[in-house]
């Protein structure tokens, strides 16, 4: 098995043709030191016991290709179940026989949020990419909502899905002339809604893509049992067979200035965790220098409603760096305590 020593997703200016070994979208890169164990020969890209492979075919994507994806494509990370049975905070339907149709007549639909809401608002997802641009396809109607959306954690946008009529694979949000790299889009259903609809609704359909989806398994995580964490001051740290969490389970802490640290290698951050009315406000740090606070409370009951939610993206200079999440020991007037649960870290280069 080829043991490629980079994630060749570079835009290089390769001419615009196709090949019939490459998916559709890419096209076989050349002049590529890929290498093989027990190969003889030498080259200084291969590593101890490694050598070069003379027919290596490997394949990247063609500058400006895009990429349609399903709403169940295992790029797209949505919030969980609720930890005590009380369900999903999102819901697959089917359109196959009824109209308008949905791309592949699939989809993820959600109305799940709350009042009062801080930092955290309801069901969401992430969606990971690589390449220059993405657009959400979904619907919009008389029970639709304002959603709220975000490239690499910047500033969030609402999107109104409200018109009188039904209508399906709507591009309901396009993202253009981003720098060529890793990138990731939130998407989050809120307790806002034009005053004509009857609903807060929101779905998820498909993506278009300019470049192609990134999978957790492309990047490095550090769930809640990972070695690689590391804790200042009093944690509980457990499995959950609920499946509510991503990683299988979560750390939690109500102790100000209690931290988990992570270090990584990569030009994408996200962090996963579990908002709830007993969580507090706590900080993210990179290299020791704040860059965000985050409320975690949601909701009116302390019933882990929500999970698997996406508390932080950013974009980062490429390198080794690292995060770390620390307690405030402080709370907003609704929430009763002052946790913060942590689920999981995954970095992309």
């Amino acid at each position: 098995m080829l043991q490629l020593l980079a994630f060749l997703t570079v835009f290089i200016g390769l001419p615009l043709f196709a090949n019939a070994e490459c998916a559709s979208g890419f096209t076989q890169l050349s002049n590529v030191s890929a290498c093989a164990q027990n190969v003889g020969g030498s080259d200084p890209a291969c590593a101890s016991g490694y050598g070069p492979v003379s027919d290596a075919f490997v394949c990247q994507l063609i500058n400006g290709a895009t990429m349609k994806i399903n709403d169940t494509d295992s790029s797209i990370i949505y919030t969980t179940v609720g930890s005590q049975g009380t369900g999903p905070t999102w819901f697959i339907g089917s359109t196959a026989s009824s109209t308008p149709k949905d791309f592949m007549n699939d989809e993820h639909y959600s109305n799940f949020s709350t009042t009062p809401a801080f930092d955290v608002h309801g069901a969401a997802l992430v969606v990971n990419f690589t390449g220059t641009g993405i657009a959400w396809i979904g619907k919009i109607g008389p029970n639709f909502g304002i959603a709220s959306y975000s490239v690499d954690g910047g500033v969030p946008k609402p999107f109104d899905g409200y018109t009188s009529t039904l209508f399906s694979q709507n591009e309901n949000v396009v993202i253009s002339d981003l720098a060529s790299g890793s990138h990731s889009l939130k998407i989050e259903v809120t307790q806002n809604k034009n005053a004509s609809s009857s609903d807060y609704y929101q779905v998820i359909d498909a993506f278009n893509i300019t470049g192609a989806p990134l999978t957790l398994d492309q990047g490095a995580t550090a769930g809640f049992d990972s070695p690689d964490l590391s804790f200042s001051g009093p944690w509980t740290c457990g499995a959950d067979p609920s499946g509510a969490d991503l990683s299988g389970g979560h750390c939690y802490s109500n102790v100000k200035n209690a931290s988990i640290s992570w270090t990584f290698t990569g030009s994408l951050i996200e962090v996963w965790g579990r908002p709830n009315l007993q969580n507090g406000i706590f900080n993210v740090l990179i290299d020791g220098t704040e860059v965000e606070q985050i409320d975690g409370h949601f909701g009116t009951q302390d019933i882990d409603l929500l999970n698997g939610y996406p508390f932080f993206q950013a974009k980062v200079a490429p390198g080794t760096h690292t995060i770390q999440i620390v307690n405030t020991g402080t709370r907003d007037s609704a929430a009763i305590d002052t946790f913060v649960q942590i689920d999981m870290f995954a970095a992309f280069q």
